[in-house]
């Protein structure tokens, strides 16, 4: 009896040591992974880095920043990533009002979409006659979400089992604010029920949008291109969540952090920030 009481003791201590050495890393998340196996995909005209993460019938796609906010551009002298590849063949979709691009990144039941950047952290325009892309379409007929509070669209592109979302940007790099009597998109709407996740640590505000078998995530913006603030005293969203208990995906080379929200046959990926605009890391949680 006195024996089994020792050893009860001792599996109660290094329990106990196990969950203050997790709790000391990260006391808001609880699971934290490095990208350097993930799938990395490279603007052969810009050389900015995007990130695909996928999973089981889920997928992911966000623009890779560094800790300065400044794109992420690949070097491959310097690169510790597995698995690189240019984005030459895959499907970009451009705003005819704006001509800025956005990419498309879809598998088996996988789908991400994420703004595109130049290097110098400006949006991409379109240009056809420079255009080394082989799939371009424009977004006419696109679905558009509207932040009601601050008029602020994100664009929702889905497939067959497949689904991403991302904030929308004029050219000049602010968040692009819906205006009904200049629209020319078939399908807007609002998104006062679709889920809200917060980051606890910083209050940022995270957009989920899901579908059939369809997901997409993105980080919310206001007007003026600064981070939205949760603030439940005029929140008018129906469902807020708090990021706790969600994966996030860190670059080992830079300390950005990224956001995976997933669920049965949904995925989405996207940058974390602080509430200044500057990329979260782990040093400055």
């Amino acid at each position: 009896m006195k024996t089994k009481l020792v050893v009860l003791i001792a599996l109660v201590m290094v329990v106990c040591i196990c969950l203050a050495g997790c709790s000391y890393e990260m006391p808001e998340i609880e699971r934290v992974y490095d990208i350097s196996y993930e799938n990395i995909y490279v603007d052969a005209e810009t050389g900015v880095m995007y990130l695909w993460q996928t999973a089981d019938s889920k997928g992911g796609l966000t623009v890779m920043l560094n800790a300065d906010g400044t794109p992420k551009v690949y070097n491959k002298d310097v690169n510790t990533y597995g698995n690189v590849y240019n984005i030459a063949s895959e499907n970009i979709y451009v705003d005819t009002e704006t001509g800025v691009m956005y990419l498309w990144q879809a598998g088996h039941y996988q789908g991400g979409l994420t703004v595109m950047l130049n290097a110098d952290g400006t949006p991409k325009i379109y240009n056809k006659d420079a255009s080394t892309y082989e799939n371009v379409y424009n977004i006419t007929s696109e679905s558009i979400y509207v932040d009601t509070e601050t008029g602020v669209m994100y664009l929702w592109q889905a497939g067959h089992y497949q689904g991403g979302l991302t904030v929308m940007l004029n050219a000049d790099g602010t968040p692009k604010v819906y205006n009904k009597d200049a629209n020319t998109y078939e399908n807007v709407y609002n998104i006062t029920s679709e889920s809200i996740y917060v980051d606890t640590e910083t209050k940022v505000m995270y957009l989920w949008r899901t579908g059939y078998a369809k997901g997409g995530l993105t980080v919310m913006l206001n007007a003026d291109g600064t981070p939205k603030i949760y603030n439940k005293d005029t929140n008018t969203y129906k469902n807020v969540y708090d990021i706790t208990s969600e994966i996030v995906f860190v670059d080992k080379e830079t300390g950005t952090m990224y956001l995976w929200q997933a669920a049965y046959y949904k995925g989405g990926l996207t940058v974390m920030l602080n509430a200044n605009g500057t990329p979260k890391t782990l040093n400055n949680n």
